[in-house]
């Protein structure tokens, strides 16, 4: 348990060390050739299923500007978890020996360079680390089976050698070690393994360069009895303390996520019975409903708005025809300014109405929906910000439902970064708490958004609009000669106008029902309205509805979008990926 503890309080303080330390790491190609892998082994039996302390030197050289190499070891070896611990990286040519650690494909895979340097030309690398947890028992002997340079290298290896140190009183069962070389299975040993007994000392090599995904293999039989195997009891205490690991993490991360949420994160009761209602919120405005009910401001509730401010008579839609001829005829869709004076507006209205017209207002001035794709982005960001800030000061929520989480999102990034940068100090056990806990943190980051109780209260009422909003013709007259259902509580509706339809149109975009209310008032009007000109002939409220969520709607919610950008990662490393030992 002290060793827990100790663990987990190095996870906690090195996480921090790394989350204010760590630098972004790019690359470019890597192009070499290896002229020297040389391995020097030392074995013992401090672990008792085998010690392997291990100093590798590669050589190599760069044909091109590089940023350094990858080199993977094995977290596993003939279903063995092996121990790696003890990482030390250097270079005796000055290039960059800094490091970082991942898990891929079962590898601690060390990262090694700095993407703000570049080297070039002839280089070494010198690795070196631990690994327990190396022998193999059979019913009449012992054995060491190790891949020395790995298997997953695309370049050429012009040499590869490696010097084991044995124990003196270790003892071999085989008349003499052996040796293969080529890709994973190949039967080749074209290569010299020596055993001198004097010096306890096993050397091999290859006899000629091995190529792409090449490597050399040593095999190494003992008499019984200098290692042992773990035992039952051993293995039961491992998957505990394995176990202890793996759970602490999800238990602490999770009671911490959870007790925050619980304390910050969760809405007052309401009256649980959502009734109709006939009619906007009080002082909400549609984009305001839309980020209550959602905790954020969705493109629905920008589309809203422009529909809003065009009731408002602050702008007109205007739908044109281009005939191309040949080319099916193609609808365009331009805004017209009608009234410049936004006194009466609040910020976010007004500051999108600003950023709708270019940040010019002049009463006429017209632009073309296309014109403000990757430019009225800017101004929407703002009018979800100036909602967010003005929910809060109003006392709708609690907090930003944009930043209410930031705190466990934070723990999740330590732990991504931990799961990454850290698997060589904390371990598998860790490493799997880690992966454990993202998603339970991550679940509660999501859901700390909350409202006040007046908030819930807006939440209730909106959606009895909605319910209002939704509910066709006959299917209300139904309701209301029920006594038991819910639109009989409340059954003054009002009558039907145009006024009535406009005024509740953006309230039912924001819901997305705005084709349902539409075919509630498909035949009133008489003529288009002020804030529309275009298709006269057709215009209908269900004509509008469908050009709202149709062609309209994917034009308005492109030019909501931030323009996308690409570019390229940094550390690709074809070349310097390997999978070795074991």
């Amino acid at each position: 348990m002290k060793k827990l503890l100790i663990s987990f309080s190095g996870f906690v303080f090195v996480v921090l060390i790394i989350f204010t330390s760590t630098k972004t790491v790019s690359a470019s190609t890597q192009d070499f050739i290896i002229n020297n892998f040389d391995a020097q082994y030392k074995i013992t039996n401090q672990d008792k299923q085998g010690k392997l302390e291990v100093t590798e030197k590669i050589d190599l050289t760069f044909s091109d500007f590089n940023n350094g190499i990858f080199r993977a070891i094995p977290n596993k070896y003939k279903n063995q978890s092996l121990e790696i611990t003890n990482i030390l990286v250097s270079s005796p040519t000055g290039a960059s020996s800094e490091y970082s650690t991942l898990y891929q494909n079962d590898n601690t895979v060390l990262k090694i360079g700095n993407a703000n340097k570049t080297v070039t030309g002839k280089q070494s690398y010198i690795i070196k680390y631990v690994v327990n947890n190396v022998i193999t028992f059979y019913n009449n002997h012992d054995e060491f089976y190790w891949n020395i340079n790995g298997n997953q290298w695309e370049q050429t290896f012009e040499k590869v050698s490696v010097s084991l140190q044995l124990p003196k009183e270790l003892e071999l069962s085989l008349d003499k070690p052996i040796c293969f070389t080529g890709v994973i299975g190949s039967k080749f040993s074209d290569c010299t393994i020596r055993y001198n007994k004097d010096t306890a000392t096993i050397n091999a090599s290859i006899n000629k360069p091995l190529l792409s995904y090449g490597n050399l293999s040593t095999v190494i039989g003992f008499n019984k009895n200098y290692f042992t195997p773990i035992s039952k009891k051993e293995k039961i205490l491992k998957m505990v303390y394995f176990a202890a690991e793996a759970f602490s993490m999800p238990l602490v991360l999770g009671s911490l996520a959870f007790s925050r949420w619980r304390k910050q994160g969760r809405d007052p009761k309401g009256r649980g019975v959502i009734v109709p209602q006939y009619d906007v919120p009080k002082n909400l405005l549609p984009a305001e409903v839309g980020a209550i009910v959602n905790f954020k401001v969705g493109q629905k509730d920008i589309t809203a708005t422009i529909i809003d401010l065009a009731v408002k008579k602050y702008i007109k839609i205007i739908e044109e025809t281009v005939d191309r001829k040949i080319l099916k005829d193609k609808t365009i869709y331009k805004f017209e300014l009608l009234n410049e004076d936004v006194s009466l507006l609040n910020n976010y209205e007004s500051t999108f109405l600003t950023g709708l017209f270019l940040n010019t207002l002049s009463k006429g001035a017209v632009v073309e929906l296309k014109d403000l794709q990757t430019k009225l982005y800017v101004s929407v960001n703002a009018v979800k910000i100036f909602i967010n800030k003005k929910l809060v000061t109003d006392g709708y929520f609690r907090s930003d439902p944009s930043k209410s989480g930031i705190l466990l999102w934070v723990i999740v990034g330590f732990s991504i970064i931990g799961m990454f940068t850290l698997s060589a100090f904390i371990g598998p056990g860790f490493v799997t708490g880690l992966v454990l806990s993202i998603p339970i943190v991550a679940a509660f980051a999501l859901a700390m958004p909350a409202r006040t109780a007046l908030g819930v209260d807006a939440k209730e009422y909106a959606l009895g609009l909605k319910m209002y909003l939704e509910v066709a013709e006959k299917d209300r007259i139904k309701a209301l000669q029920s006594p038991n259902a819910p639109l009989a509580i409340n059954a003054h509706e009002p009558v039907r106008t145009v006024e009535l339809f406009e005024k509740l149109l953006p309230y039912a975009i924001v819901f997305g029902v705005e084709k349902q209310w539409a075919n509630e008032f498909k035949d009133i009007y008489k003529q288009a309205p002020e804030w529309y000109s275009g298709n006269i002939n057709t215009f209908n409220a269900i004509y509008l509805a469908n050009t709202l969520s149709g062609t309209l709607g994917t034009s308005m919610n492109m030019a909501f979008s931030a323009p996308s950008s690409s570019g390229s990662s940094g550390f690709s490393g074809g070349g310097g990926f390997s999978g070795g030992g074991g």
